[in-house]
């Protein structure tokens, strides 16, 4: 019963050290780890992080030959003010991988460089502080990016959503997307090639599944993407491949280059005469159907006068009744 109680407790004691080595390594500024194990911290630690923050720390494998991977657990960051950049390799001259910000919690990301080293970049501005963000560190023998496939951003923060154009024209989905942001794309059809643009260019990122799924497409605007899948696709808006950010309101837009006219009658939005005036009304009678093409830029006709009790006429059509015998209407 002696040595039963000696091995027990020598047993208990190899468990107890194995488990000690599990690190917890916290962000400070020109800091390095190397490790396989672990979790990273953000500068708060355990608590909130500090206003005015602007900490780079790099972690390497301690494995060589291997990739560091992050996979994180936590993320509250203030969004679209304090912000996690995560870099390929030893410091910030490397590809940047993710762009994070907001509460939103990140795809796992896997050094992509040839040391397998990632360097995170967490800035924050003068105030409001969250909890921050905390991962676990892990090794892996082959190299990985943000996400996967072409290189390219992550936003966070989700503005804006539309579904797919099934017809050559060009719908905007949203008046006032910062270059900070991802947008919805519902509805794309594979085979289909789409054009997605910003009033303000930059860069474009798509991804598939979730807003930070594989990246399918990137470029700068405007970006021409064929869709490979259906489905629903998310689109990170930046300044430049470099994932920079701005904070001004973009038009952002996507049409489609090789969908059908479409338009009344299935003949598409052909006009005969342009129907944009009363001088070239189209025929209301036609084998062609009714093309209501002028859904822009046609000058309103404005209210009642000679256009009785409408209140107002936004792009108008014009079209003209061909009459079998002249006379009267009685």
């Amino acid at each position: 019963m002696i040595k039963i109680y000696k091995y027990f407790l020598i047993f208990v004691s190899v468990i107890l050290c194995f488990s000690g080595n599990t690190q917890t390594f916290t962000m400070t500024s020109g800091g390095n780890a190397s490790s396989c194990t672990g979790t990273i911290l953000d500068p708060g630690g355990t608590g909130n992080y500090a206003s005015n923050a602007n900490v780079t720390y790099t972690i390497c494998p301690s494995t060589p030959g291997s990739f560091v991977t992050l996979t994180f657990t936590s993320f509250n960051l203030e969004s679209n003010f304090d912000y996690l950049k995560i870099y390929a390799g030893t410091g910030t001259g490397g590809a940047l991988l993710g762009n994070y910000t907001g509460a939103n919690i990140p795809a796992s990301i896997t050094s992509s460089a040839t040391n397998g080293c990632l360097t995170l970049v967490f800035t924050s501005d003068g105030s409001v502080v969250y909890t921050g963000f905390a991962a676990t560190i892990s090794c892996t023998t082959s190299g990985g990016g943000g996400g996967g496939g072409s290189t390219g951003c992550t936003n966070t923060t989700s503005w804006g959503t539309a579904t797919a154009p099934t017809t050559n024209t060009t719908t905007t989905i949203s008046s006032c997307n910062y270059q900070t942001e991802y947008s919805t794309i519902n509805s794309v059809v594979a085979g289909k090639t789409y054009t997605l643009n910003s009033s303000c260019g930059g860069f474009v990122t798509i991804h598939s599944g979730t807003f930070n799924g594989p990246i399918v497409a990137s470029g700068n605007a405007p970006l021409t993407w064929t869709a490979a899948t259906s489905g629903t696709f998310f689109v990170s808006w930046n300044t430049n491949s470099s994932c920079g950010t701005a904070t001004n309101c973009c038009t952002t837009t996507i049409a489609c280059t090789n969908c059908s006219s479409g338009g009344g009658g299935g003949g598409g939005c052909v006009s005969l005469n342009g129907n944009s005036n009363c001088n070239a009304a189209d025929p209301f009678c036609s084998t062609s159907g009714l093309n209501f093409c002028n859904t822009t830029n046609v000058a309103s006709l404005g209210s009642g006068g000679a256009y009785g009790c409408l209140f107002s006429t936004p792009n108008p059509s014009f079209f003209y009744l061909n009459i079998g015998t002249s006379g009267s209407i009685t």
